[in-house]
């Protein structure tokens, strides 16, 4: 059995197919955030308060790195990656859930069929998630051992202790780096903390200039987290 992705929450592996494990209070939600039933082949599903099992065929599944490499990035699939997080960070939300960043290492793609070109991306790392109180995360994960990247809000750059409490639209911010580096990772040194501005991002968006992707992605990467908001308009 290969390993694609594995936390002490959530394993997936494949052997003749994908089976993904959820170990978690919150299980039944975090699987319910990845929409599986509209993105592959559910072949047996087992839910219980704190374990959620789920076998299903699809493909191909890597995670977004190899996709990077494999697959030329073009406008379509940055479009389904933004709807894809999106979706998951509003339910997760509506669940008084948040999560804190994303990085490269924390998204799956699923091909479902082999002559498709639709791609779903997943997120899978759910030890960044926590929970919601009056708009605020309550962090209380250590985030001293993880080397801060651009991925990181301006905000999570300034913590220096645990607990911490952090404005929900923090991902919001990360999102949008995130796409940023899909589009062009050469430009800028993303796995270093930057001091971004507005020149800075714009630049690296030119390929999409003035598209829906281009103004939902600026409407996430305001400096000011309360000016931030997740739109497809």
């Amino acid at each position: 059995m290969t390993s694609v992705f594995k936390s002490n929450i959530l394993t997936l592996s494949k052997n003749n197919n994908f089976k993904l494990e959820i170990k978690h209070p919150k299980s039944i939600v975090f699987l319910r955030s990845l929409l599986l039933n509209d993105k592959v082949s559910i072949i047996n599903e087992s839910k219980s308060v704190n374990l959620c099992n789920v076998t299903f065929d699809a493909f191909e599944v890597l995670n977004l790195s190899k996709f990077l490499s494999k697959y030329d990035s073009n406008y379509k699939y940055l479009v389904h990656m933004f709807l894809s997080l999106k979706y998951q960070i509003n339910f997760l939300y509506e669940n008084k859930m948040g999560i804190t960043f994303f990085d490269i290492d924390d998204i799956v793609v699923i091909k479902n069929k082999k002559n498709s070109t639709i791609f779903s991306f997943v997120f899978l790392n759910f030890n960044k998630v926590f929970e919601i109180q009056d708009d605020f995360l309550l962090v209380s994960k250590s985030f001293n051992k993880l080397k801060k990247t651009s991925f990181f809000s301006p905000e999570l750059l300034t913590v220096n202790t645990i607990p911490f409490k952090v404005f929900y639209k923090c991902c919001y911010f990360s999102l949008a780096t995130l796409i940023a580096y899909c589009i062009d990772n050469k430009q800028l040194d993303f796995l270093k903390p930057l001091d971004w501005n507005n020149d800075d991002f714009m630049k690296i968006l030119e390929p999409i200039d003035n598209t829906k992707l281009f103004w939902s992605l600026l409407r996430c990467h305001e400096i000011n987290p309360k000016n931030r908001f997740l739109l497809w308009i």
